[in-house]
């Protein structure tokens, strides 16, 4: 039997639906022990009025403030994973007249994550050998990560002991959680990377972190690759 062609319309539709319904971005992310004060906005609060805050997370209302302190600071010790909240204000006189609350707010705890740095590819090889040396970062987060967040990674780099920049030594690419690093210099010498990444959301939305850096984790060694020197040209005598 064929689907009529407003049917396939209406399936194509519900498709589309559904999978942007995985595809949650949020104003405001955290990491590590940073937290985000919501306030409430486009709205006259009067002297004496009470305002209240409930976290609606999992579907529950759990009333977490309630007074005439207009701000709310979510804690440090938010659980990973999606947090939901609406606010609500009760009239001084009479003090039983609630108002309509907010629309949700919703904002995510971002896991913990683990950066490993591999062997390179090639510790040593000769400056004219045409060849070149990779080494493997890859951040492994505690749990899955929400839509549109990855991780954004930056190296550091020292020849013979000195800071370099990093782009003079080679070029990295990132693929899905892992960046690779590609060390093709060929001036001789001896050069140590080390790689940190931190987190990276999507455009538009906040990142909040208790270390000011994006949550970043360091790696957990160094790699030192070496390009050794071509033997000079001889020539030819005789005795």
């Amino acid at each position: 039997m064929k689907t009529k062609p407003y049917l396939k319309i209406l399936l194509f539709a519900a498709l589309f639906i559904q999978g942007n319904a995985f595809a949650q971005t949020y104003p405001v992310y955290l990491c590590g022990n940073a937290t985000v004060i919501l306030k409430p906005t486009l709205v006259t609060i009067n002297t004496g009025e009470q305002i209240v805050w409930v976290e609606t997370t999992s579907g529950s209302d759990v009333q977490v403030q309630s007074g005439t302190t207009q701000n709310y600071t979510t804690p440090t010790n938010l659980t990973v994973g999606e947090h939901s909240y609406k606010v609500y204000i009760i009239s001084a006189a009479p003090n039983s007249c609630p108002g309509d609350a907010s629309a949700i707010y919703k904002i995510y705890k971002l896991p913990t994550s683990t950066l490993t740095l591999a062997t390179a590819s090639l510790p040593r090889y000769c400056e004219n050998a045409g060849l070149n040396s990779t080494m493997v970062a890859t951040s492994a987060p505690a749990s899955s990560l929400p839509t549109g967040v990855s991780y954004n990674y930056t190296w550091t780099a020292t020849k013979d002991g000195a800071s370099i920049a990093s782009s003079s030594v080679g070029s990295n690419a990132t693929s899905g959680l892992t960046n690779t690093f590609t060390v093709n210099t060929t001036t001789p010498g001896s050069y140590a990377l080390t790689v940190a990444a931190n987190y990276e959301v999507p455009s538009g939305s906040t990142l909040k972190s208790s270390d000011n850096a994006g949550c970043s984790e360091p790696a957990s060694a160094t790699n030192t690759v070496v390009v050794a020197p071509k033997p000079g040209q001889p020539t030819i005598d005789f005795q």
